[in-house]
């Protein structure tokens, strides 16, 4: 990860972006209209728009990179990968991290315990940035399963 946290935010909690010092978002144009919006002046928003649209910001901001290698390696596997926003149930959302022992050990668990192998399927039926603590998505990718998203489910109604 090169030093650099991944985050799903809650798009109706300012309080993530705001607390985690996010400098760039990552959204697919289907989600644009939820975050347009947003008080999020100090973040570059790059959108993911890969409806057979000619111009895809996603891959330009990709082709903009260094074609070098990363140099960082991780150090120690208790730097943190991930970062996720509780509701708030109790005052202002806190952020909970994830190390990456933490989301490999459970990305493990998930695989043995799940069976999860490159013929597994994950359907999407929740937001992610109520389910990434759960590191299944992260098991699945891990064996080379597929994820998917449901069409039918649209998100802004949760």
């Amino acid at each position: 990860m090169d030093g650099n946290l991944l985050e799903d935010i809650n798009n109706i909690y300012r309080t993530s972006g705001e607390d985690s010092g996010s400098r760039f978002l990552f959204v697919d144009a289907e989600f644009y209209p939820l975050i347009e919006n947003l008080d999020i002046k100090e973040v570059r928003v790059v959108l993911i728009d890969d409806m057979g649209s000619p111009v895809d910001p996603y891959e330009e901001f990709l082709d903009a990179g260094s074609p070098k290698p990363l140099q960082k390696q991780l150090a120690d596997e208790e730097e943190p990968i991930s970062i996720n926003y509780t509701s708030g149930t109790t005052g202002r959302p806190k952020g909970v991290v994830y190390s990456h022992r933490g989301a490999y050990l459970n990305s493990l668990g998930s695989i043995i315990e799940m069976c999860l192998n490159l013929n597994s399927l994950f359907l999407w039926i929740i937001p992610m940035f109520h389910c990434n603590g759960w590191c299944f998505t992260w098991a699945a990718t891990g064996v080379g399963g597929t994820r998917k998203k449901n069409p039918l489910i649209r998100f802004s109604g949760m």
